[in-house]
């Protein structure tokens, strides 16, 4: 995984849609990463977990974290809303601890 957060109010982002911002951020880190994988022999799946300073998250972050909230729920034996909203909980708190550390 490579995560990249990016503050979504940019006055270079204001023109352009949502989706279109998160495809543009996930696109550049596969670009990134397909590099190394080539020098380096390596195979298998990159996802890039691009996520806005607000908490909203890409295609690719949100389809990660559905599975593994299903893939929690089921070894944890609890019910799958419980644990995407402690995922979420989590989360926001995370973004929340690195928008503070680069001010």
């Amino acid at each position: 995984f490579d995560i990249r957060v990016f503050y979504l109010n940019a006055s270079s982002y204001v023109s352009k849609p949502l989706s279109a911002l998160f495809r543009t951020h996930e696109q550049a880190k596969k670009g990134n990463m397909d590099n190394v994988f080539e020098m380096l022999n390596m195979h298998g799946v990159f996802t890039p977990l691009v996520f806005s300073t607000s908490g909203a998250m890409g295609i690719e972050a949100t389809t990660f974290y559905k599975q593994l909230a299903d893939l929690l729920s089921e070894k944890q034996d609890n019910a799958y809303s419980l644990i995407m909203g402690w995922l979420r909980c989590r989360l926001s708190f995370a973004i929340l601890c690195s928008a503070i550390m680069c001010l």
